[in-house]
């Protein structure tokens, strides 16, 4: 009976342990939804972005798929502490290879430098 019970337990441990890998090797990966219009409510506005996220991937991609600017000179600050800070005011994609995995790290996407009218950004994040 204690062989039984030990089987069991052994079981169960390892699979545990296989689904907690399985867990932590899948990418993160968000979407990136910046919009501002002179006038409106600050609560319809959403200027930033960010996500807290583990790297479990060497390699991280910020992209910016869609941009629309108002009268200004608006651009959108894609960070990433694992060496991705860049000013784009287009369509684009930022990667930095080589990225050490299993580190917590905070990225964002900030909508900056709008004035008046409307401005827009979307785009993803991955890693």
């Amino acid at each position: 009976m204690k062989n039984i019970v030990k089987r069991i337990a052994a079981m169960g441990a390892a699979v545990m342990m296989m689904s907690s890998m399985a867990i932590g090797a899948s990418a993160y990966s968000g979407s990136i939804n910046l919009h501002y219009t002179s006038g409106a409510p600050s609560s319809d506005n959403t200027t930033k972005n960010s996500w807290t996220v583990y790297t479990s991937t060497p390699t991280q991609t910020m992209k910016i798929t869609s941009f629309t600017r108002g009268n200004g000179s608006a651009y959108v600050n894609l960070f990433n502490p694992m060496g991705i800070n860049s000013n784009v005011s287009s369509v684009t994609t930022k990667t930095k290879a080589n990225v050490k995995t299993g580190v917590k790290i905070t990225v964002s996407a900030t909508l900056k430098n709008y004035g008046s009218g409307g401005y827009s950004a979307y785009g993803s994040i991955k890693g």
